[in-house]
Order: C-alpha cells, then structure tokens, then sequence
C-alpha cells in the first residue's frame, strides 16, 4: 500500500555519522586538539625511549636525536614546572622528521606532544636558539597548563567525558594566556626567548606609539576591519605583566581557581579579578598602559635616520610588502599582500606604479635577472605528515614557472649573478644540515658542504662576483656569520656565537649587511669582511629589516614596519656616515629581567645539559588509546559514547549506545577506522530498535515495531595535489551498505519493508580551491566535483534500486573585493517509480540539497542549477559586554532552478531570495559562531520561508 509522502531520510547509521560529526566540532570549538587526519609513510621503522618521564616515539635513523631531546626534557622538566606549581604525569611525545615544517603541539584527545624537527629558517620572530630546547620549555609548558587546569570540577568532567572534558571545561581559559605564558618561560628560561626579540613586538610596539588603540575584544578575538598580530603577540605582554606586577605565583593561583569553577565560561575573568583587583578589560588596559610608558621610553633613547619610502600607492587596509628587490630595469620585485588579497609578486616602476605579476606561495624568495626563485612546500599525495620543499623560478618574461627539483628538501634559495647556480640550505631527514649548491637548469647538486659540527645553516646569498656564499649558522650559542669560498669549499667566519639575533646577510662592496636587534629595534647592520668592524647602517623607529642592494647605484631597499604593514623604504649608502657598533645604544627596556628572575636566574642551558643513555625499544607499537567517552545529546537521542586512536593516528574506533527519546528506543554502534596504508578502511555498523505510527488514507493508522542492523564498509584512496596558491584533493571511495530490517511489513516510499538488501557504491571527490585572504569567505576561484553511484545488488530479492548522483560548485570573484559568485549544477538520478511493482522499489537519500524555501520529497530524476552572490555588509566589532562579539555581518543573494520527476509526473521549482549572517565570538571563545537568517520566496506559487541560519544550515 502507496502511503503518504515523508521527510524521515535519517536511518540510524546516519545517526552515528552525524553524532561522530557534532562530537567533532565540539572539540574543535573548545581546543585545537582534536586528531588530525594526517599519517606518517609505513615503511618507518618506529622505535620509542622511555625516561622518567617522558616516552619519545621517534623514526629509527634519529635515535641519537631521540635522545638528545629526552635528556633535553628532562632537564627542562623542574624549571618548567616551578611557578605553576603542577607535575604532570610521564607523556609521549612524537618526532615526526619527514616534514619541512616548523612547528610543534601538545594536545588532548589522546594526551601527547608531536615535534616537527626542522627549524625555522628566519630568525625574526622566533629566535635563533637550539630549535629542541625551544620546543622542550614552549611544549612542555602547555602540557604543565592542561595538568594544572586538571583539578577540582575539571578533575571531575576527565571522570565523566576523558579528556573530551578537560577539552570542554578549558572554554574560558583565553589562548593569549596558553601562550603568553609558555613565551614567557622560553624568554625567561633561555637567551633567545620571544619576550627578548624586538620583531616579535613590534606590531605591537607600533601601534602603542602611534596612539591606535584596540579594544580587549579586539585585540584577543581579532578584527576584519584591522589588523592585530595574534593571540601569542597578545599573550606575552599581558602573562609578564600579570607577573612582573602580581608575582611568580599569579597564574598558578589564577588556574587553580579557575578549575574549581570551570562550568562558568567567565571562570578565568572572576579568578583574575580575585587576585589581581582588575576584570579582564581593565587588566589588559593596565597592561597597555604600562607598555604603552615603556615603549615610550625606549623610543626617546633613538636618534631615528632618513629613508625615502618607495610603495606610494595608497592602501585601502593593512598592507604587507615584503622582500624588495632591485630589478635589472632600475624597477622594484616584490611580495605583497592584504587583508583583501593573498600574497603575490609585483613590479613597481620608479613613479610609483605597481604592476601585479602572479599570486604566490613565496615567503623568502630571490630575484636576478628576471627569475625569480624559491622554495615550495609540496605535500606527498598521501602521507600529510610527509611533505618535500622542492625549488621553483619563474621567468618574468614569459610568466611561467619551473619546478627544478622534484621530492626534495631545500630552502631558502638564491641564484648565483650569472645565473647558472643555485644556493639553498638543506636538512635531511636524519637532522643534519649542508649548504647546496644547485644547477639552476637540471637542479643536480654540484657541491654540498657541512659545517664541522651540524649547525643549522640559514638564508645564503651570492656575492656580486659569484664567488662567495655568506650564511648564518647556530647550533647551542646563538647565530654566527660566515662567508663560503666557492672555489675551494673554505668557510671564512666572520661574526662569532652571540646571542645578537642576526638575520638575512647580503653583500655589499667589502661589507656584509644583515638584519639585528643589537638596539633593541631590529634594524640593518654592516660589518666589514676584512675588518670585522660592525656599524648600525638603519635607525628606523618601528623596524627595518632584509635588505637588498644595488651596488651600482649605491643605494638598499629594505622592509619598514608602520602600523599599517611593511613599507618599501630606501637609501643611499654611505658607509662613511654609518655608526660605529660601540657608538650605538641599547635600547632594550628588558622588561623580561623580572621575569628571569623568578625562574632559574639564567639562561638554564649555560651549563650543558646531563647526558644519561636511556633504553631504547627497538619496535615501537602504537596500540589505541581510549581517550573520551560521556553522555552527549545528539536530538532526538542521548548518545553514551567512547573513542579512541593511537598517537600515530592510524587507527581510530568509535562505539556507542543510543537512547531515542522520541521512539523510546535503544540502540547502538561501533566504527573503526584503519589508515597505516595508502586506502583508508573503514567499519560502521549499527543497530536501532524503532517504532512509529503509520496514517493511511482511509483515515486509519496502525503502530509497528522493528529492528534494523547496518553494517557500512568502506576503502578510500585521498589523494593530496595541493600546490603554490591551490589546494587540491580527489579521492576515490567503494564499499558496501548492507541492511537488514526484521518484522515491518508496512512502508512509506522511502523506507523499506522487512528483510534485506547490500548496495554496493562507489564515489569520486575532486576540489581545486584558492587560498583564502584574511576577508575572504569563500575561496576566490575554485571548483568542486562529485560523483556517486549506488546500486542494490541483483541478488537481493526484497529490493531493487540505484542512484546516481554529480554535484558541482564553482567559484569566481564578485565585483568588489571579497565579494563571491558561486555558481553549481546537480543531477540525480534513481530507479523510476512504477506504480505495479513499487513494493520492491528502494529510493536512497538525496545527496543534493533541495531547492531554498521547498521541503525535501522523493524524486527519480532531478536536476538543480543554483547561483549565490555572497558580500561583507560591515565589520562592527562590537562587543555585548562578554556575552558576544560581532565581528562581521555578510549577506548574500540566490536563485535557485529545479526540475523533478516522480511516477511520470515533472514538477518544477524556482526560488529567489537572500540571507544575512552574523559572525560572532560567543562568551569570549576564539572560534567564531555563525548565525543568520534566509528568506525564499517560492516564484512557482508564490509561497515564502524563513529560515534560522546556524554555520550556513536552515533549520
């Protein structure tokens, strides 16, 4: 019997897939430490140590690296726990040596640490330190944070959720905070620490003398209208003068009160207010104020020089220019970038005009006789914890661009004067470090050099005659200067260890010229190769930095930071009217000495650090941690949950049990998922009693009763074809749904009677997207594709059925900056209703969204075209007192087409309509919340809906 038409698309297997999705996002709004979805290349032989408190899980070839950094934490563990008051419990910590990365995490979900090895190759803003013991005392200290948050009513949601609930329960806690704090004991605990490095507060610094002025909402949860660093330039500042002012022991006091009310979102506010008398604002105005006194008194101590600034074009917001170079035409190569727009390369001529070239992924590049190279991080297709840095030129004549090395792991290129060679740094994957160079046609190394005791060698250039290479190098006592002779390998030093930041050498006549904080404002020095006399060549206000030179004119461009982003500046060189090193003042405030203070009183790795030979196991296996479980509503049911991974995330499990609260039904489900080799495969099955009430036409109803069992199997290839501005992925999936339903003889058309039935499909993804600008919404150009086919097998008796789904959206640039049109097309099909033989007809869900302002029905043939028009209305920044911030309002305006068919009857849908969407920082949490609203008007009939819009859903 034909029942009436019905919206129920949702089978409990569904169920579990939206339950993991909403689990999911819960923790990515409350923490960044939900599991990747990255793994390392199989054939790694893993092998761990175990020290008191450390387990070091780490690729084979590096033991003795292993070690080092074992001992290294070791050594830092008493230090970095000191003022927190906490000792955490023994941690695994992982070393992943396969990626050029630079970057670290300590994470819940499970608990552990991962170290990318490779450091970084500027030393502006992160310091030139040993890249191990910076990550030893910044890493570790978070892991002291989540140990001493793990207290009290935090304690109590690990018993009731795992560490899901220390996740949920670190809500109020600000993320300037996590890392203030842990820049602050890497300043206090080393000589190379980020509250020491003037680059690192320059925005800051800059806007403070030029009187521009952040809210605290501002300044923390970030603006679209201007630009503010980031929650870690934020966070030092406001943790060292929480402690410079209230003691060593503020924060411990501050998070222990915290824990033992952290169900209250404004539970760090109220505890910073016990103890310091101030709320949140006014602790942060306080702290303004007090930079604002220090800055100032640092800025009367310099005697600013001249410079002509070179970029005249007005910006119409926050604006970077970045690495200038002389061109041989007398114009000006640079990076540039916005708020509005990603970086790219531009031309700019000697009246000021800027001529765009090509948009980029350069950071550090190098220009010589219209080529342009640099290094490209390239991801291997499949393994993310995998990527190679591979060097490309782009030829400014023909625009086109040349990849000259293939899987590789070279930075910081640059290309010798005639053009033949090239200069790049490479760190392998067994942590050594060699100074290549490169043919610049073939990219076949000609020579490779290695520094007696493997410093870490950063930024080469050429020098005029091609036949020298300085460098900076630095292993444990800061960066040295030297100078490669090509012709016999020789290496010439030329600045000894210091703890002087220095930075991006360039040649000039018989000087070197780099950036250093030796003033406590980064600006360019020279020192004489011959001489070694060192002298400031730039006193700028903010910072000067990278300089490039054109001997032949004798003049240097270099990057000056104003509130407003770096500038092109210039001048002439006059090596006669440059201050003598000794001559020039020391303007740093240190106001981190207190700080040092409080800790160990010195840089703790003065002394070197004691060597103990740990035991090593030589295969290390990576069995699932069960991590989080709790009791999570997902409407209409309570899910009772557990999950679990490994830390080398290959495998995850996921199992449940499911309360209906509608149907007054249980249920339950386990998925698995396995991913050491390059198929991903996963399980999901499911089990669900229901129940439900059926009205027939005759005005009569019957109540059923059922059980049904899922079990959805799945092999999927990811593939992973990202490069320059593009990210790009396809993936291909097949696998099998099999169903069975016991006892249910009564159907509505898209639900099935009793017995069973095994689909088997396969699908095709494919998206090509644009990097984002920081106003950006949707990605600028970009192109998504997907195609799925699902068939019931011909065996099965009780059912027949297919469908074909292709879903496309393509995007393009509106006519106002960070404007989007979107334009998609869809079809589906199924099996055609047939009105003698539909009991045996199965129709599956719907993969494409129906046209705005109709309801769903069952189709066996459709089509869709829909176009979107998406734009920025305003950026208020305004805030509800803590209750929320605004920081954007956008709306948008669509059309959408369909045509559909069911047993031979086409219907036809258009709609018009738009939506306005706020986004918003809801009790001061860093993750933003979307919430809007849509109107459709139905053109067909006439009829309209209005929709609540929630992250871009109706509901």
């Amino acid at each position: 019997m034909l029942l009436f038409k019905t919206n129920f698309f949702f089978t409990e297997l569904n169920k579990c897939e939206y339950m993991k999705n909403i689990l999911l996002l819960l923790s990515f709004v409350f923490s960044n430490s939900i599991f990747s979805q990255e793994q390392n290349v199989p054939d790694i032989l893993w092998k761990s140590i175990s020290s008191e408190n450390f387990k070091v899980i780490f690729p084979s070839e590096i033991e003795s690296e292993a070690q080092r950094i074992a001992n290294t934490l070791e050594w830092v563990y008493d230090f970095d726990t000191k003022t927190l008051n906490s000792k955490p419990k023994p941690i695994s910590i992982i070393l992943y040596n396969r990626s050029n990365i630079s970057n670290a995490y300590a994470a819940l979900a499970p608990r552990r640490m991962g170290w990318y090895l490779t450091p970084p190759q500027t030393v502006t803003n992160l310091g030139s330190g040993d890249w191990a013991q910076l990550l030893a005392i910044h890493e570790y200290r978070h892991v002291v944070q989540y140990e001493k948050n793990k207290q009290h009513f935090t304690k109590f949601m690990t018993y009731v959720f795992g560490d899901m609930g220390q996740i949920m329960m670190r809500w109020s806690i600000p993320d300037w905070f996590m890392e203030g704090d842990a820049i602050v004991m890497e300043t206090a605990l080393t000589e190379g620490g980020r509250g020491r490095i003037p680059a690192f507060s320059m925005p800051m610094r800059t806007y403070s003398l030029t009187k521009e002025k952040f809210t605290y909402d501002q300044a923390y949860l970030g603006s679209y209208k201007r630009y503010y660093p980031s929650h870690y330039h934020l966070g030092y500042p406001l943790t060292a003068f929480g402690r410079v002012n209230y003691g060593a022991n503020i924060w411990d006091k501050v998070l222990e009160r915290t824990a033992k009310i952290s169900f209250w979102p404004f539970a760090f506010g109220t505890s910073l207010k016990k103890y310091t008398g101030l709320n949140l604002k006014k602790f942060y105005n306080q702290s303004m104020v007090e930079f604002d006194s220090v800055w100032m008194n640092q800025i009367s101590q310099l005697k600013i020089t001249d410079a002509n600034i070179i970029n005249t074009k007005k910006k119409r917001s926050w604006t970077n220019y970045f690495n200038p170079q002389f061109d041989t035409l007398g114009n000006i190569i640079v990076g540039k970038e916005s708020l509005d727009k990603i970086a790219a390369f531009y031309r700019i001529t000697p009246d000021g005009k800027e001529e765009k070239i090509k948009s980029t992924d350069a950071r550090i590049f190098n220009y010589t006789d219209e080529r342009i190279v640099w290094s490209r991080k390239i991801p291997d297709i499949r393994w993310g914890e995998r990527d190679y840095s591979d060097i490309v030129i782009l030829d400014l004549k023909s625009k086109t661009e040349r990849v000259i090395t293939k899987k590789s792991r070279y930075l910081s290129p640059t290309i010798s004067p005639d053009g033949s060679k090239i200069a790049v740094v490479k760190h392998s994957e067994n942590q050594e470090t060699f100074l290549v160079i490169l043919h610049s046609g073939s990219g076949e190394e000609i020579n490779s050099y290695q520094l007696g005791n493997n410093d870490y060698i950063r930024t080469p250039v050429w020098s005029s005659d091609g036949n020298f290479i300085a460098f900076t190098h630095a292993k444990y006592e800061g960066p040295a200067l030297s100078i490669l002779k090509v012709e016999n390998g020789e290496i010439i030093n030329i600045n000894s260890y210091s703890w002087e930041n220095i930075g991006r050498p360039v040649f000039y006549r018989d000087f070197l010229l780099y950036n250093s904080n030796y003033s406590g404002i980064g600006n360019i020095y020279a020192v004489n190769i011959f001489t070694q006399k060192r002298y400031q060549v730039t006193s700028r206000k903010y910072g000067a930095y990278n300089a490039n030179v054109s001997e032949s004119i004798g003049k240097m461009l270099f990057q000056e930071y104003t509130k407003d982003g770096f500038n092109i500046a210039e001048i002439d060189l006059k090596p006669n009217e440059w201050v003598r090193i000794d001559d020039v003042k020391n303007t740093d405030p240190m106001y981190y000495k207190p700080l040092v203070a409080q800790e160990a009183g010195k840089n703790i790795f003065k002394k070197e650090v004691p060597i103990k030979e740990y035991p090593v196991s030589d295969k290390y296996r990576s069995g699932l941690k069960f991590h989080s479980w709790g009791i999570y509503p997902v409407y209409p049911s309570l899910d009772v949950s557990i999950m679990a991974n490994n830390y080398l995330n290959t495998i995850s499990l996921t199992a449940g049990y499911l309360y209906n609260t509608n149907e007054k039904t249980n249920g339950g489900y386990i998925g698995f998922s396995y991913s050491k080799f390059f198929p991903v495969l996963s399980v999901v099955s499911g089990y669900s009693q229901k129940n439900r009430s059926y009205n027939f036409s005759d005005g009569t109803s019957e109540y059923l009763e059922w059980n049904e069992f899922n079990v959805n199997s799945k092999i999927t290839l990811p593939f992973n074809f990202s490069r320059g501005v593009y990210y790009t992925r396809f993936s291909m999936s097949a696998g099998a749904e099999y169903t069975y339903i016991d006892s249910k003889p009564i159907r509505s058309i898209d639900e099935t009677y009793g017995g069973n039935f095994t689909p088997l499909f396969t699908s095709i993804s494919f998206s090509n997207l644009r990097r984002y600008a920081w106003r950006d919404f949707n990605p600028k150009l970009g192109q998504v594709l997907a195609f799925k086919y699902k068939k019931i097998m011909e065996y099965d008796e009780d059912y027949n059925g297919y469908l074909f789904s292709a879903r496309s959206n393509f995007y393009f640039p509106g006519i106002f900056p960070n404007n989007s049109l979107k334009l998609g097309a869809y079809y589906e099909q199924q099996l055609e209703f047939n009105p003698n033989d539909y009991q045996k007809t199965y129709y599956f869900s719907s993969m494409t969204n129906f046209p705005r302002g109709y309801d769903n029905e069952v189709l066996d043939k459709f089509y869709k075209l829909s176009a979107d028009y998406k734009f920025p209305v305003w950026y208020p920044d305004i805030s509800i007192g803590p209750l929320a911030y605004i920081k954007r309002i956008r709306a948008g305006a669509f059309f959408d087409y369909a045509k559909g068919s069911f047993a031979s009857t086409t219907t036809e849908y258009q709609s018009v309509g738009g939506s306005i969407i706020f986004e918003f920082n809801l009790f001061r949490i860093r993750y933003p919340f979307e919430v809007g609203a849509q109107y459709a008007y139905r053109i067909t009939d006439g009829e309209y809906k209005i929709s609540l819009l929630i992250f871009g859903l109706p509901f």
